[in-house]
């Protein structure tokens, strides 16, 4: 994977085995830029001693701030209550995405957001 020089920071919001295990793998494969993990303190303990984040931050909102990428990662019915959280206060041009096993509930709520 090739750095892009837009994409400086990313949120991975449920950091524990598929969104740890995604964090990794940005690393593994030459992301340098910061990833921020959001997730109960214990969790996100965890994936800053294995090296999946640099930053961890429990409150969503704040764990965004200045990312141009966030992947919930998180159980689908909180995957959708984030996405309706989270939209107003990132910036257009950001990317949200997910990590959900089922999409007709995420893509039909998304559309209504």
């Amino acid at each position: 994977m090739t750095q892009s020089a837009s994409i400086r920071q990313i949120t991975i919001i449920g950091t524990g085995l598929i969104g740890g295990s995604f964090a990794l793998a940005l690393r593994k494969h030459g992301f340098r830029g910061q990833i921020v993990g959001c997730d109960q303190p214990k969790v996100l303990a965890r994936a800053k001693r294995i090296g999946a984040i640099h930053v961890g931050i429990s409150d969503p909102i704040k764990a965004c701030n200045g990312s141009e990428v966030v992947v919930l990662a998180t159980p689908v019915g909180t995957i959708i209550e984030l996405m309706e959280r989270l939209a107003p206060h990132l910036p257009s041009e950001a990317l949200l995405t997910d990590v959900g096993s089922t999409k007709a509930q995420i893509l039909s709520r998304a559309q209504k957001s």
